[in-house]
C-alpha cells in the first residue's frame, strides 16, 4: 500500500488535487523512503502539508506507510526537533513510523506534546518506553508525586509503561481527576494497573472499595481488575451488577447473544 495510493483514493472523494487541493502523488514518492522532489516539498505551505497528513493520518497506516511519511518529514525540516508541533498533531497514526531512537531528538516537554503522543496510536512497546524516556527526561523538573490530574490525562497511554513504584507515587488527588480517562486506558500492564487500584481505595481518592457508588465504580474502570481477590470481593455486588453483566456479555458469543434475544421477543 502506497501513499500514491492513498492519495488516489482521496482524490476520488476530494477531487483531481487529492487531500484538500492539494495534490498529495507529489508529496511523498511511493517507493524508497526519500520524497520525490524535496523542492517542492519545502515550498509547499504549511496549511496545505498539515492538511494532508491530517488526511492521510486519520487511519491505521501499514507501517511502511507510516514510517514514509515520517522520513520524508524530516527530509523537509532536516532535524526531527524542527519538525512543527502542528505537524506531530496532524499525523495521527503515521506517528508510529517514528522509530524509537527518534524520540531522543523530538522535544516532548510541553503539555500539548505529551498529549499528541499520549494518544493510542499503535505505538509498539519500544516505541513507548523511548516516549516515556524522553518525557521524563523533558519533565525533570517534575516528578511522579507532582503530577497533575492535566499531567495525567496527557499521559494517557504513557502512563501504561511506567513503573508501579512510580504509578504509586502519584497524589491520590491528581489521580481521581483523571480516573475516568485511567479507567479506560488500554493494554497497560498488569502492575500498572494495580498501582492505580492502590491510589483507588486511598482515602483521598475513593476511599475502600465496600463504599464504592455505582459512579465510582463506572468512573474507576478497567482499574478495579487490579484490586487483590478479597478487596474486589467487598464491592457491594448491587454495583458491580452492570459491570459483571458486560463481562458476561463479551464472553458469549454472537450466536448466543441472538438466541438470548430472539426468546426475550418471544416472550413480549
Amino acid at each position: 500500500m502506497s501513499i500514491i495510493w492513498i492519495c488516489t483514493f482521496f482524490a476520488v472523494i476530494f477531487g483531481p488535487k487529492g487531500c484538500f487541493g492539494v495534490n498529495c502523488e507529489s508529496l511523498f514518492n511511493s517507493e524508497g523512503a526519500t520524497p520525490m522532489n524535496l523542492a517542492e516539498l519545502q515550498n509547499l505551505g504549511i496549511k496545505e502539508l498539515n492538511e494532508c497528513l491530517s488526511s492521510i493520518g486519520s487511519k491505521p497506516l501499514d507501517q511502511e506507510v507510516a514510517q514514509k511519511i515520517w522520513n520524508s518529514m524530516k527530509s523537509i525540516y532536516k532535524v526531527a526537533n524542527a519538525v512543527p508541533r502542528e505537524c506531530f498533531k496532524n499525523m495521527g497514526y503515521a506517528l508510529a513510523g517514528i522509530p524509537p531512537e527518534d524520540f531522543g531528538n523530538i522535544t516532548i516537554g510541553d503539555i500539548e506534546m505529551v498529549e499528541i503522543f499520549g494518544q493510542h496510536r499503535g505505538f509498539n512497546p519500544e516505541q513507548m518506553y523511548a516516549i516515556l524516556e524522553k518525557v521524563q527526561e523533558d519533565w525533570a523538573e517534575k516528578v511522579p508525586e507532582t503530577y497533575s490530574q492535566y499531567d495525567l490525562e496527557a499521559l494517557r497511554q504513557i502512563l501504561c509503561v511506567m513503573n508501579q513504584t512510580d504509578i504509586e507515587r502519584i497524589h491520590p488527588d491528581a489521580y481521581k481527576g483523571a480516573a475516568q480517562v485511567i479507567g479506560s486506558l488500554q493494554d497497560c500492564a498488569p502492575e500498572v494497573i494495580q498501582g492505580f487500584a492502590k491510589l483507588a481505595i486511598h482515602q483521598r481518592a475513593f476511599g475502600p472499595p465496600n463504599g464504592w457508588s455505582k459512579l465510582d465504580v463506572a468512573i474507576i474502570g478497567a482499574v478495579s481488575s487490579g484490586l487483590p481477590p478479597n478487596l474486589y470481593k467487598s464491592i457491594p455486588s448491587n454495583n458491580l451488577a452492570k459491570k459483571k453483566k458486560e463481562e458476561k456479555d463479551l464472553q458469549d458469543s454472537d450466536t448466543e447473544i441472538e438466541t438470548k434475544m430472539d426468546s426475550m421477543s418471544n416472550t413480549m
